[in-house]
């Protein structure tokens, strides 16, 4: 270590008062206005008619990047992205039916398999 990088880290501890590395240098922080906008505009849209809401339309309504609420709903809110896929209802007319095929299917797999 030189007296210039002795120098160096004593003109920092005399600024800050701290060792620690001064924050800003790496990716902005997420303002707490657009936190608190995103934090109340998700209730409201998933309340709507349709009972959903996306990122895209929050960020629409809230004029901000997609990609900045996306980030507030998973790291901050908890709420993670997912598609929900259409599931056939069990009713009890079909079950035999469905009984019936899945030995099948299981013995055509096997047989694939094999």
């Amino acid at each position: 270590m030189t007296a210039f990088d002795l120098k160096k880290i004593t003109d920092k501890f005399e600024e800050s008062g701290s060792f620690d590395v001064k924050c800003g240098r790496g990716r902005k922080a997420i303002a707490s206005m657009s936190m608190e906008g995103v934090a109340t505009a998700f209730p409201e849209a998933s309340n709507s008619a349709l009972g959903m809401c996306s990122a895209r339309g929050i960020s629409r309504t809230l004029d901000m990047p997609v990609s900045t609420v996306r980030k507030i709903l998973r790291n901050i809110l908890q709420c993670y992205s997912f598609k929900i896929t259409h599931v056939q209802e069990l009713v009890p007319v079909v079950l035999p039916k469905r009984e019936a095929f899945a030995p099948q299917f299981l013995a055509r797999m096997e047989v694939g398999n094999a």
